[in-house]
C-alpha cells in the first residue's frame, strides 16, 4: 500500500470498510466522514470510490484539473439532474444525486444506487470509479480528469499463497522440499489429464464433504479400486500409468483449489470467454489484457458444480420471476388421440400465453380426474412425459441409432421436416424448459441429443469428429471418398466404381439436392471434392432451423455468460441429469424409515434386484419412484433422497400373509417407495 494510508485524514478511524481517495492531491477519508461533508476540502476535487483496502500500485497519482470541471448552478425548485446522463447499470437518463463514472472507461456512468448495489463489480471488474456529487457542465472534459497513470495500474483481486492446511506454523524447510518434488511429480500432466483426474474426483467425492470445507484425499486402495475395472481403464485411459500416490495429490490439489476458488468465486468477472472476448460492451479489444477472469474462464470444467450453483444462484436472484399459473392436463385425451392432444401439446398451449422466467418449477400442474396435490411429483412427471413427446413426434432417430454403429446408438436428433412456424414454436418451447432446467437441475429435462447436437446449440465449433457421434457411416464414406487414391482408384477408374449423383439423405430419408438439378448431375473425379464440401456443409446445418428455435428460448432463460461455466458434456449432464442410473451412489443417497435399516434383509433384497435391472428398467424405476428418468450428475446436489418405508395398505388387517398380492406404492413428490 505504498501510495494509500489505512486512516482516515478527518476522523483518524482506521479503515474496515472502504474510503474515498482524492485524485487531486493526498487525502483519504472514510466512508462516514464523506457521508457528512462535513470535511474541509477543495471543492472542485474529486473523490474515487475505493471499496477493497487491499490496493496496491506502484505509480504516483498525478493530480487532475480542477480548472476543467464546470458545476451546473442548483435550482431552488427541484434536485440537480444530471440531463443527458444515463445509468448504465438501471438505464435511467436524467438522475439525481451523485454520479459515478469510470476512472478508466469515462463514458461509464453508475447512479448511487447501483454503485452502492455492487453493479460496479458485475460490469467493470477491476476499474475504480470517481464520484461526481453533482452535474457538471456539458462542455466539462470528465475525461482529462481521472489520473490515468494511478488509476490504470491500481489493482484489486485475490493472491493465492502455499499454506500448511494442517496447522498455522509456517512451512519449514523439510516441508519446502516436499512441495517442490510435488509440483516436479506434476510437470508431465497435461490438460486432458487433469480433466479426467477431475471426473475421477467427482465421482470419489464423499457426500459429506460435497461443500467443499474439506480437502478430498483418495486412499491408494480406493484409487486401485476405481482405477482397475474395465470400465475404469477406457474412462481414464490418460491416467492409468501415472503412480497413485501422484494422482491422489493432484486430486488434492484439485479439491483444494476449488476450496478457496469457491470463497472468491463472486468476486470473479464473468462475462470473459474461454478465448479471450469480454462481452462487456463498454470496453475496446486495446483493453483486452490477461487477468484473473480469463485465467478461470480457461479452468471452468475444472470446478466442482456446488460452486458454479452459487454463481447462477447470484444471477437468479437478480432475476424476476413470473406468477406461478396451473395447467391442467387430460391423460385420457393424451392417450387416445396423441397426435392432437399430446401431454407436450397440452402443456404448449396452456403455457403459450405466458411469458416464462427460471423457476424450479415453472408451472403447477393439476391432472384431471386424478386425486393429489402438486407438491413436485407431477410437475416431474409431466416433463418426463413431454420429453418422450417430443422425441416422438419432433425428433428421429439418428443414423447411428438406426444403423446401429458408432457412439451413442440411443440417440435422437432433431427432424429437419419439421421447419412450419408451429413447430418451430414448440422447438423454441423446449429450449424454455432446457434453459430452466440448467438454472434448476431439480427440474431436469430428458433430450437425448448427441454430442453434435448440444455443440451446435452452444455455439461451439463442430468437426467432422462431432458429426461422426450422428452419423459414422456417412462421415466415413466421405473419408473414403477423399482418400480413393490411397485405395488404388483414379481418374480412370471412378466412374466405373463410383455411382453417385449430387443428392444426400436427410435423416427422415428424404433425398436433398446439393445442386440444383443434382439428382441428375453425377459425382466425377473432379468434382468430388465439391461433392464432399457440399454434403459436409448440409449436414452440419440440416438442423439449424430447429437449433436456433430452441436456442432463442433456451437464452431467453439462460444468458450467455452462464454458459461460459459449462462445457457442452456438463450441460448435458447438468440439463438431463444421468441417465445411467449407479445403483451404489443412488444408496448413498437414501434413508430408511423404521423400523428398516440398510442391513435388513427386505432391503437387501431390494437392492439385489436393481442391481438386476436393465439400464431401462432403472430409468422406469426412478421415473415410477420419483417423476423424473435420471439422477443428480457425479458432484451435483441432490434436492431429494430416495425413502424406502414400510407398505400399509389402507384398511387392510393382518396383512403380513397377503402381502405378495399388493404392488408397489410410491410417492414421487417425496422420492418415497
Amino acid at each position: 500500500n505504498k501510495n494509500i494510508t489505512t486512516q482516515c485524514k478527518e476522523c483518524n478511524s482506521t479503515f474496515s470498510r472502504g474510503f474515498y481517495k482524492c485524485i487531486s492531491c493526498d487525502f483519504e477519508i472514510c466512508n462516514q466522514c464523506e457521508a457528512k461533508g462535513t470535511f474541509k476540502h477543495p471543492e472542485n476535487h474529486l473523490f474515487a470510490r475505493v471499496r477493497i483496502l487491499s490496493l496496491s500500485t506502484n505509480a504516483q497519482a498525478t493530480p487532475s484539473k480542477p480548472e476543467n470541471i464546470t458545476y451546473v448552478e442548483a435550482g431552488a425548485d427541484e434536485a440537480p439532474r444530471h440531463i443527458g446522463v444515463r445509468c448504465n447499470g438501471c438505464y435511467k437518463r436524467d438522475f439525481t444525486g451523485p454520479r459515478f463514472v469510470c476512472g478508466t472507461c469515462a463514458s461509464y456512468t453508475l447512479c448511487a444506487e447501483c454503485e452502492e448495489n455492487n453493479s460496479w463489480h458485475a460490469t467493470t471488474g477491476q476499474h475504480i470509479f470517481v464520484k461526481i456529487p453533482r452535474p457538471v457542465e456539458q462542455s466539462s472534459n470528465l475525461a482529462s480528469l481521472f489520473p490515468h497513470t494511478y488509476l490504470d495500474q491500481l489493482t484489486w483481486g485475490v493472491e493465492f499463497h502455499l499454506e500448511s492446511v494442517s496447522s498455522s506454523k509456517p512451512i519449514n524447510s523439510h516441508g519446502q522440499k516436499k512441495v517442490a518434488a510435488c509440483l516436479q511429480s506434476f510437470e508431465n500432466i497435461t490438460l486432458e489429464m487433469d480433466k479426467q483426474l477431475f471426473q475421477l474426483f467427482l465421482w470419489t467425492l464423499p457426500i459429506a464433504r460435497n461443500d467443499n470445507h474439506e480437502v478430498h484425499i483418495i486412499s491408494p486402495n480406493k484409487l486401485r479400486e476405481e482405477l482397475n475395472s474395465e470400465e475404469s481403464k477406457t474412462k481414464y485411459d490418460l491416467v492409468q500409468d501415472l503412480p497413485y500416490d501422484v494422482i491422489s495429490k493432484r486430486i488434492a490439489l484439485l479439491s483444494s483449489f476449488n476450496r478457496y476458488f469457491g470463497k472468491v468465486v463472486n468476486l470473479v468477472k464473468l462475462d470473459v470467454d474461454p478465448k479471450g472476448a469480454t462481452q462487456s460492451s463498454h470496453h475496446t479489444g486495446d483493453e483486452q489484457q490477461w487477468n484473473l477472469s480469463q485465467a478461470f474462464s480457461r479452468l471452468w470444467h475444472l470446478i466442482l458444480p456446488s460452486i458454479k450453483d452459487k454463481v447462477i444462484s447470484t444471477y437468479l436472484r437478480s432475476r424476476r420471476t413470473h406468477s406461478r399459473f396451473e395447467v391442467k392436463i387430460d391423460r385420457a385425451k393424451a392417450r387416445d388421440e396423441a397426435d392432437k392432444h399430446s401431454i407436450l401439446l397440452q402443456t404448449f398451449k396452456a403455457v403459450s400465453n405466458f411469458v416464462l422466467s427460471p423457476m424450479n418449477k415453472l408451472f403447477e400442474v393439476k391432472i384431471q380426474n386424478e386425486r393429489g396435490t402438486d407438491a413436485g411429483g407431477p410437475y416431474r412427471e409431466i416433463l418426463t412425459q413431454i420429453g418422450h413427446d417430443f422425441a416422438s413426434y419432433f425428433l428421429v432417430p439418428s443414423p447411428n441409432n438406426t444403423n446401429r454403429l458408432g457412439s451413442h446408438q440411443d440417440r435422437f436428433v432433431p427432424n429437419s421436416s419439421r421447419q412450419s412456424e408451429h413447430d418451430l414454436n414448440i422447438f423454441e418451447f423446449i429450449g424454455k424448459l432446457m434453459g430452466n432446467a440448467m438454472c434448476y437441475p431439480e427440474s431436469s429435462f430428458g433430450v437425448d441429443f448427441p454430442p453434435f447436437i448440444w455443440k451446435q446449440l452452444l455455439n461451439v465449433e463442430t468437426t467432422l469428429a462431432d458429426m461422426e457421434t450422428v452419423d459414422m457411416m456417412g462421415v466415413k464414406s466421405l473419408h473414403m471418398l477423399r482418400n480413393l487414391e490411397s485405395e488404388g482408384v483414379d481418374a480412370s477408374s471412378f466412374g466405373d466404381l463410383i455411382f453417385l449423383t449430387f443428392t444426400t439423405t436427410s435423416v427422415d430419408g428424404k433425398e436433398i439436392e446439393l445442386v440444383p438439378d443434382g439428382a441428375l448431375k453425377d459425382v466425377t473425379w473432379d468434382n468430388k471434392d465439391e461433392y464432399i464440401s457440399l454434403v459436409t456443409h448440409y449436414k452440419k446445418q440440416e438442423f439449424s432451423a430447429q437449433i436456433d428455435a430452441m436456442r432463442r428460448g433456451f437464452s431467453s432463460m439462460v444468458p450467455d455468460i452462464i454458459l461460459y461455466l459449462f462445457v457442452p458434456q456438463e450441460t448435458e449432464t447438468r440439463i438431463c441429469g444421468d441417465r445411467d442410473i449407479d445403483v451404489d451412489l443412488l444408496k448413498q443417497h437414501t434413508r430408511y424409515s423404521h423400523p428398516h435399516t440398510e442391513t435388513s434383509s427386505n432391503v437387501g433384497y431390494f437392492w439385489e434386484a436393481l442391481r438386476e435391472f436393465t439400464p431401462e428398467q432403472r430409468r422406469k424405476f426412478i421415473t415410477f419412484v420419483w417423476g423424473r428418468a435420471s439422477i443428480p450428475g457425479p458432484g451435483q446436489t441432490w434436492t431429494h433422497t430416495l425413502n424406502l418405508s414400510s407398505f400399509s395398505p389402507r384398511g387392510a388387517r393382518a396383512v403380513n400373509s397377503k402381502m405378495d398380492q399388493y404392488l408397489p406404492a410410491s410417492h414421487t413428490c417425496g422420492f418415497t417407495l
